[in-house]
């Protein structure tokens, strides 16, 4: 009766086996999980990213209503950015525009105007006659809680065409591309807006070549550009 009533432990090599069992395991799953959280943080960048191309569309749209928007030619085009930092304590926007003669000025509003950095504290309306300086106000309403970012926008006709949003408040050359006299954007050797493919980091969409996780509006897929 005792003998029976002895518990029974586990052997070394049960002990071994299930160890082994678990390591496969582990090699199976953990790369797995990773994918799955990249892809959804590329997923909720380039979420981001639309968003953000809608709403300078939209406050574009309003510059344009007000009689100092961009001229509604589709050979009118602009690079604009709009750089976010938080180094001083208080996220601090500041917009910088190319091309400023593509876009309306008049006695009251000037388009040559050097954007200063804005914060949550200045007033639209003490800035109505610095477009740039409204721009950042009125995307730092649409995003509040952006704190850090590097925004990238290629506009015509007073429409975004292509946007990048970066997290880190750097740019990033390998998604840049100019415009072509007549308002096309032109394919370079590591991205194709047109064909909405870009060489990232020759295996991941949305993961460029220093690492950085990057959000795309039109999403960008992994391809080569010919």
């Amino acid at each position: 009766m005792k003998k029976h009533l002895r518990k029974k432990g586990f052997t070394l090599v049960e002990l071994i086996v299930v160890i082994a069992i678990i390591g496969v395991l582990a090699a199976i799953l953990v790369p797995t999980m990773m994918g799955f959280v990249r892809d959804s943080k590329i997923t909720s960048a380039n979420k981001v990213a639309n968003e953000m191309s809608e709403a300078l569309s939209q406050t574009l749209t309003k510059l344009d209503a007000d009689g100092h928007g961009m001229k509604p030619t589709q050979t009118a085009t602009s690079i604009i950015t709009i750089t976010v930092s938080n180094a001083s304590g208080t996220p601090t926007w500041t917009t910088a525009v190319t091309d400023t003669a593509n876009f309306i000025s008049n006695d009251d509003v000037d388009w040559t105007a050097t954007g200063t950095g804005m914060t949550s504290s200045d007033k639209v309306v003490d800035n109505v006659d610095v477009p740039q300086n409204l721009l950042s106000l009125e995307m730092m309403n649409y995003f509040p809680d952006l704190t850090n970012g590097y925004l990238w926008f290629a506009v015509s006709g007073g429409f975004v065409r292509a946007a990048y949003f970066n997290e880190t408040g750097a740019a990033v050359p390998q998604l840049e591309a100019a415009f072509d006299t007549e308002g096309n954007l032109v394919a370079t050797t590591t991205v194709d807006w047109g064909e909405k493919i870009c060489t990232w980091d020759n295996e991941h969409n949305g993961i460029t070549v220093d690492g950085l996780i990057v959000g795309t509006s039109p999403a960008l897929i992994l391809g080569n550009i010919d």
